[in-house]
């Protein structure tokens, strides 16, 4: 998981922001192929249980669970 997370983490800042998880999914499938960006923010807010717009590791856990259905 670690390695999925400074995948996402790519300025090494120990979060992730919206902005991260685009980032990511435009490289892994190419730009903007998020269908509905609402969607997105919706399931960063359910995951960011701190609600500081931005997710540490802990919170990214359950948040990548979700996304790709692996623990």
């Amino acid at each position: 998981m670690k390695d999925l997370w400074e995948r996402f983490d790519e300025d090494k800042d120990g979060y992730i922001v919206k902005a991260d998880v685009v980032r990511f999914f435009d490289k892994l499938f190419g730009p903007n192929q998020l269908d509905d960006p609402n969607a997105l923010n919706v399931l960063f807010d359910e995951f960011d249980t701190d609600h500081d717009g931005k997710l540490n590791f802990e919170e990214f856990l359950p948040f990548s669970e979700k996304l790709f259905g692996e623990p």
